[in-house]
């Protein structure tokens, strides 16, 4: 099983989190900043993440709410 943890820059925090809970728990997640290598085709990668979890997990906030890519991740 694996989660996709979508949230604002400025959230970046609780993503983390988010993340750790999910690796206690045994359950594969992805959060960009920590699964993005530098070189990477981010677009591609996110994508290809999105379209493979099972979990999709949005960190709710203000800052969510105003994200172009936040937007985009949730369809």
């Amino acid at each position: 099983m694996k989660a996709f943890i979508s949230y604002s820059i400025k959230d970046k925090q609780f993503g983390a989190a988010v993340k750790a809970v999910f690796d206690e728990l045994g359950i594969e997640s992805f959060l960009a900043h920590d699964d993005l290598h530098v070189s990477e085709e981010w677009k591609t990668r996110i994508l290809s993440e999105l379209k493979s979890c099972k979990i999709f997990v949005p960190i709710l906030s203000e800052e969510f709410k105003k994200s172009d890519w936040c937007r985009q991740e949730t369809g």
